[in-house]
């Protein structure tokens, strides 16, 4: 740690909030708010449509299963390409998936879940890996706790706010 210009021999702390610190906070709570609009929204779209509660549950796993294969490659690619550009496509990704929920065709549900499943791995495996880079190292136990912050803060006061 660097001293302060007093001489005096305090310990200074590196930034926590700083720009890039920052806006990834504010991507992935976004990232999250998104996905707590949905995915309650989800079963009821299904079944508007005509679908079955089992039919509502293979959406929902349609989401899950990709999400969950390619977060090995993800984080590949964030190690090795760019963690910025693994966040990005996933909240692009994410985007593309939920404009597609407008098609009114049951067969375009599987579609856009697989695509919002993908961008889900990349938010989230982008996202963590810049919040190791982003954070300095003294602090990433209390960068971690923000970043968590971020995320659990839209799951919980977004909903409301679409019933409101």
């Amino acid at each position: 740690m660097a001293t302060d210009t007093t001489g005096v021999g305090r310990a200074v702390r590196a930034s926590l909030w700083t720009a890039p610190f920052t806006l990834l906070c504010i991507a992935v709570s976004l990232g999250y708010a998104h996905q707590a609009l949905l995915t309650p929204a989800i079963p009821l779209y299904v079944a508007d449509e005509g679908g079955s509660a089992l039919f509502a549950g293979l959406v929902l796993l349609a989401f899950s299963v990709p999400s969950f294969l390619v977060r090995p490659l993800l984080g590949h690619l964030a190690d090795t390409w760019s963690a910025v550009g693994v966040l990005a496509l996933g909240c692009l990704l994410l985007a593309i998936g939920g404009i597609l929920f407008i098609t009114p065709l049951l067969v375009m549900l599987f579609v856009a879940s697989i695509i919002r499943g993908l961008g889900w791995a990349g938010l989230n495996t982008g996202g963590y890996t810049l919040l190791a880079e982003a954070a300095p190292s003294d602090r990433r136990g209390e960068a971690a706790g923000y970043y968590s912050a971020a995320t659990t803060s839209a799951t919980i006061l977004v909903p409301p706010w679409r019933c409101g």
